[in-house]
């Protein structure tokens, strides 16, 4: 062999085992190494991203940071899945999520699971196409603070509480029927149709019974239409009712105030203690007016209906009725105003004035006949009364009323 003092010269080995450097080896765990045979310091190091989850895959140590990694700013595990259907986490027991903390589950994705999900906190998503679903014969979804009263519901972007979307299926719908407005009563989803139920025909929500709690205002009414002022508020024992806030109407146990608005399209009365129209009443106290008509030739004429200076005619008052069911009342007047106007009576006839004054006769039961005397119409002056003036040729006015008699 050769060596130091042998006076032959080394073999290869013995230069190369005398030159080797000691083994370099690089730790994966505890007590283990991977063995560096290469003979470079740098032969073994793993370069890494920073917060790579490393893990086995065909009989090598590999990472899929976008599936799989350690988020080291946020300190938390991130899984991703590249299904939508699938989910990236799976787990055979139980996921406790802010046990302690009383924290919340949030996704911005589907929720998917073939097992229960309990919640004693908020379950909630974000997102287009965000969903909380359950599948599998055994698959429940428990929210354990609902309580009797509770709904399933979402706020929509108006502000406005509207219900879910929900596809029935399984027991849910066997056990309700189309428009079942589900609630929890304490221990289950229920309905009770016969209270409450959604009528999808008319699309209109039917209680049988509505409690408001709250009084309102004429500015804020507590059962309110399409805008924020209009509708019905509570004021001590009444109930008013307000448009554009404005109180129009109010209601108590003794009377119905309209305040001074029409009520209109009513029907006539038929007992004693309803409200009577204006039609029902005029027609139950007819009477028929020819107003003023001018006049300048009295005598031994027919005072009619007819306008024209002078020109004879009927008084045409359409009541209906015969002269013994009526009354004629004829007014005369110098200037055609009831202001220094006065009532003629019937006919006379003395040595002085002969005949005078005006009888009326029947004509038909719409038509009367009025006709002055040979020397016109005489009045009695308002002056001591002892002296009859004649009105024959005076340029004055006439009215005559008839009334209907019932």
């Amino acid at each position: 062999m050769g060596g130091k003092g042998s006076g032959r010269p080394p073999s290869v080995n013995s230069i190369l085992n005398k030159n080797r450097r000691p083994e370099q080896k690089t730790p994966i765990a505890t007590d283990m190494f991977l063995p560096n045979h290469s003979g470079q310091l740098d032969a073994g190091t793993f370069k890494l991203t920073d917060g790579s989850v490393l893990f086995a895959n065909n009989q090598k140590i590999t990472e899929d940071n976008a599936r799989l990694f350690w988020d080291v700013v946020d300190t938390r595990l991130v899984i991703k899945s590249d299904s939508a259907v699938l989910t990236g986490l799976e787990v055979d027991g139980s996921i406790g999520i802010g046990v302690t903390g009383g924290g919340g589950l949030n996704s911005q994705g589907a929720i998917i699971s073939q097992q229960t999900i309990r919640a004693t906190n908020s379950i909630f998503t974000t997102g287009a196409g965000a969903d909380i679903y359950t599948e599998g014969a055994s698959a429940n979804l428990w929210l354990g603070n609902a309580t009797e009263g509770d709904a399933l519901f979402h706020a929509g972007a108006d502000g406005n509480v509207k219900a879910v979307d929900m596809t029935l299926s399984g027991d849910l719908k066997t056990a309700h029927t189309t428009g079942s407005v589900i609630f929890s009563d304490g221990t289950k989803l229920t309905e009770d149709n016969s209270n409450l139920i959604w009528n999808t025909a008319r699309t209109e929500l039917e209680p049988n019974l509505i409690r408001i709690t709250s009084d309102g205002s004429q500015a804020y009414p507590a059962l309110k239409f399409n805008d924020m002022n209009t509708g019905f508020f509570k004021s001590g024992d009444s109930i008013r009712l307000s448009i554009n806030n404005s109180t129009e109407m109010i209601i108590d146990s003794t009377s119905l105030d309209m305040q001074t608005k029409k009520i209109i399209n009513v029907v006539d009365p038929t007992a004693n203690q309803e409200a009577a129209t204006k039609k029902y009443v005029d027609d139950k106290h007819l009477s028929y007016d020819t107003g003023w008509i001018n006049r300048s030739d009295w005598t031994n004429v027919h005072m009619g209906t007819t306008t024209t200076l002078n020109t004879d005619s009927n008084v045409t008052h359409n009541l209906g009725a015969p002269l013994s069911d009526i009354f004629v009342k004829v007014l005369i007047s110098p200037t055609g105003a009831d202001s220094d106007s006065f009532e003629i009576k019937d006919a006379t006839h003395s040595i002085t004035l002969l005949a005078t004054g005006f009888t009326v006769y029947a004509v038909d039961d719409d038509n009367v006949k009025v006709q002055t005397g040979q020397l016109g119409l005489a009045f009695v002056q308002d002056a001591g009364g002892s002296t009859a003036n004649r009105i024959d040729t005076e340029n004055w006015y006439y009215k005559i009323k008839v009334f209907k008699l019932t």
